[in-house]
């Protein structure tokens, strides 16, 4: 009787050591795991010259496995304090034997490209031209994807040569698949060019990357025309609609003129460059409120103008909760 005893309580021991270093093992994993990221994001924001940040970044080097998630890439000094390009999902799968030798071969890899902004300042100087990278002579790392998935959500262009900025959205909501991309020069080519291409801009020209890629990156002409009925885009955010209003309100004033606004009823009209822009705001919930914003030049719809101004409603709105969540940290 007494060995059982002995016996439960050495296995009541052991299972308690084991538990233990379970929890000792993943909390060293997560650290690690946290160190790397910490590590990437320093290395990256000194190669770009601009912040980088990530929600999320795993590396298995044993199952050749690479998870990035929430890839956000500021702007360059001189430039709004808006997100370059927002890359929610990064996954790459390669050949761990290969990238111990210092070369990466992929099978697969999957980015899902949320924003790409580009900005040109009062002197009409590029954002992405900017970056340390585009001014780089080092050469490129050489590496092979096999098959790309990129998925393609916005472009938005804003120029602030103007007395008043002009932002323009091009909602794209597309999925590609490519083969065989032979090193970073075809990657930016298909980052960089293929969203503008798609965007149907026009002679837009990324001169600061000529070092890496031999020549400008010069989009050919792509005429995209809006069919009669878009000029429109709705959005739910979470924010109280007065908040939401009053917030809709500065930026329409940065971007255009006020012409006429109501917070009872829940609209603003305005003007900006020439189109004439509807906002109505809904309340659902105390917390959370529907924007409608429609944009039109005489009988056309400007589906590009109310696009942009949901960017800098959704830019500005996501500052002002990352504020909130910051000062709460704070206070506590």
């Amino acid at each position: 009787m007494k060995i059982k005893t002995n016996i439960k309580r050495n296995t009541k021991k052991l299972l308690i050591f084991l538990l233990l270093l379970l929890i000792f093992g993943f909390s060293l994993f997560l650290l690690r795991q946290k160190v790397t990221k910490f590590a990437v994001e320093i290395f990256l924001s000194g190669r770009l010259g601009t912040k980088v940040s990530m929600d999320r970044f795993q590396l298995n080097i044993a199952l050749g496995h690479l998870n990035i998630e929430g890839l956000k890439i500021r702007n360059p000094s001189g430039f709004s304090n808006n997100i370059l390009l927002d890359v929610p999902r990064v996954m790459v799968k390669f050949d761990p034997i290969l990238f111990t030798t210092g070369r990466l071969y992929a099978s697969y890899a999957d980015i899902h490209l949320k924003n790409l902004l580009l900005e040109k300042d009062k002197q009409g100087r590029m954002n992405v031209d900017s970056l340390k990278i585009s001014q780089s002579t080092t050469p490129a790392f050489i590496f092979r994807i096999n098959l790309l998935d990129l998925q393609i959500n916005q472009v938005v262009e804003k120029d602030c040569r103007y007395v008043k900025p002009l932002v323009k959205g091009h909602d794209l909501n597309i999925r590609k698949s490519y083969r065989n991309i032979t090193g970073v020069n075809q990657l930016i080519l298909l980052m960089l060019a293929d969203p503008l291409k798609e965007a149907g801009l026009k002679g837009v020209k990324i001169f600061g990357f000529y070092t890496i890629l031999g020549t400008p990156v010069a989009i050919p002409l792509v005429v995209v025309v809006d069919s009669m009925g878009k000029g429109n885009v709705r959005k739910d955010i979470k924010m109280p609609l007065d908040s939401l209003y009053n917030l809709t309100l500065k930026i329409l004033d940065d971007l255009g003129d006020i012409k006429k606004d109501s917070i009872s009823k829940g609209y603003i009209y305005a003007q900006i460059h020439g189109a004439s822009v509807r906002v109505n705001l809904k309340q659902k919930s105390k917390d959370e409120t529907s924007i409608s914003i429609t944009a039109k030049w005489l009988f056309f719809p400007e589906h590009e103008v109310a696009s942009g101004v949901l960017y800098e409603i959704i830019e500005q709105s996501d500052k002002i909760k990352r504020k909130s969540m910051l000062d709460l940290i704070r206070v506590q």
